[in-house]
């Protein structure tokens, strides 16, 4: 029995707008994995920086259609309604698949048939491709999930059969769709994680992300408080900082400031206006951590350390 037998198909989703800088990288992360039951879809947006003259130069290896689309969500749904892979992955036109990523994916479903989701580690890198840091992942907790997206999109995989519990993304949605969705497929199929490096997600100033920080920080927390009924502190935090600072909150990180913590607090209590129990839950903990802190013994410095 060869290895395309025993392996599942796979489906790989690219949405992209004019993305020529990156595209090219993105292709070839997936198309070298020479995975042998690969079916790869760009959904182009309608680019007009060269980016279809690329694509056509992988013939046989992908296909794509290029049509106006009222973004990343409707671009990936319309990848979504033409997979037919059993097992569907979605990278971004500036991410990348490490090398083996497929197949150890294609193996892990083989293998585990009883699971639906499945996520795996992940770096960021800058602009020219230089890893900067892992992203954060972790081991998944639904109510910690809440607080942080801690499993980075381009890593996942997921069966297509959890699209007739959930349906597709949300094409109302234009920074946070991914986090919604796997809000409403963790819901009813808990993920695996494995611990290897699957992808690479590319922070650089001008992406999505990090250029339009206060529209997608407001959308992350209408998401939240939509599946949740709550919006943690560190929600409001990240919302109050920004304001306060402008930064990206990435490449440019601050240290907290008694400042930006009242701030939270009163962005946390306007959040949290329909759930007011939460919100006096929330101001205990935060009490409670700061008197902790106050609490703890200073330490004396020796003659040696002060010299």
């Amino acid at each position: 029995m060869s290895l395309s037998d025993r392996l599942p198909r796979i489906t790989v989703i690219t949405p992209s707008l004019n993305q020529g800088e990156f595209i090219r990288q993105t292709v070839d992360s997936v198309v070298s994995q020479a995975y042998p039951d690969l079916d790869y879809w760009i959904i182009d947006g309608g680019s007009s920086d060269g980016t279809l003259s690329i694509l056509q130069s992988y013939q046989n290896a992908l296909r794509y259609i290029s049509e106006p689309d009222a973004g990343q969500a409707e671009a990936v749904n319309k990848g979504l309604h033409r997979a037919t892979g059993d097992v569907i992955g979605w990278l971004n036109s500036d991410d990348m698949y490490l090398p083996g990523t497929l197949e150890t994916v294609g193996i892990f479903f083989r293998d585990h048939t009883d699971a639906a989701v499945l996520y795996g580690d992940a770096y960021y890198c800058d602009d020219d491709g230089k890893i900067l840091e892992p992203y954060p992942t972790r081991d998944f907790d639904w109510e910690s999930f809440s607080s942080e997206c801690y499993v980075c999109q381009p890593s996942v995989f997921f069966r297509r059969r959890v699209l007739e519990d959930v349906g597709v993304l949300d094409p109302a949605l234009h920074f946070s769709m991914d986090y919604d969705f796997w809000i409403r497929v963790f819901r009813l199929h808990p993920p695996r994680r494995i611990r290897q490096f699957l992808s690479v997600s590319r922070m650089y100033s001008s992406n999505k992300t990090l250029s339009n920080r206060p529209a997608g920080l407001a959308e992350t927390i209408r998401v939240v408080r939509h599946h949740y009924g709550r919006v943690p502190y560190k929600w409001a935090f990240a919302y109050a900082s920004h304001l306060r600072h402008g930064n990206d909150q990435y490449y440019d990180r601050r240290a907290p400031t008694v400042a930006d913590s009242l701030s939270a607090l009163l962005w946390l209590g306007w959040f949290n206006r329909a759930n007011p129990l939460y919100f006096i839950q929330c101001l205990a903990e935060r009490f409670q951590a700061l008197r902790s802190v106050a609490a703890q013994p200073v330490k004396k410095q020796s003659i040696n350390e002060r010299s």
